[in-house]
């Protein structure tokens, strides 16, 4: 699998170093100074509440890149109402079949802005056993999207482009 974004490329290393023996490592062997450069990048996507993509944290990239923070909300709040039930599938397969997941989704905004970003998520185990938490580095495909930054409207819509399993060692979903 091809990852475009160099962040990208480093948090799949760096997942893939941190599983060592374990197929789904513990949450707490995420250490965020093994990664200090992918922290603007990172969200963290709880799995204890069903049919919740809870955010338990938003990186501060991700947060200027969407105009807020959208930390301890629902994930699927911000997903287009008539693809909530496909993006809540898509999120539940690596939640409940140990796999990573590689994403493409296309960012739309009020001035007519467009960009991609590219997305790769691992799953952790909670410590305290209440389920599966997703952690992703998404970063934007387009160089000129920083630089646009404050000067967009609204983010208006996320769509989807792609979606891919990532083998951590259980196979992917057919």
């Amino acid at each position: 699998m091809e990852f475009h974004a160099p962040e990208v490329r480093r948090w799949v290393n760096y997942w893939l170093a941190l599983q060592g023996e374990d197929l789904v490592p513990l949450r707490s062997r995420l250490d965020p100074a093994g990664l200090p450069a992918l922290l603007p990048y990172v969200s963290i996507f709880d799995r204890s509440e069903p049919g919740v993509a809870r955010l338990r944290l938003v990186g501060t990239d991700t947060v200027a890149r969407t105009g807020f923070d959208a930390t301890g909300t629902d994930y699927l709040d911000a997903v287009e109402p008539k693809r909530r039930a496909s993006a809540l599938q898509g999120y539940l397969v690596p939640a409940n079949h140990p796999c990573g997941m590689r994403v493409v989704v296309v960012f739309s905004y009020a001035t007519g802005h467009r960009t991609l970003i590219e997305a790769a998520g691992f799953p952790f185990e909670r410590d305290d056993g209440a389920g599966r938490q997703m952690v992703f580095v998404s970063v934007e495909l387009d160089a000129k999207a920083a630089y646009l930054r404050g000067k967009l409207d609204s983010l208006d819509l996320v769509d989807l482009e792609t979606r891919e399993f990532i083998d951590i060692g259980a196979g992917v979903p057919g």
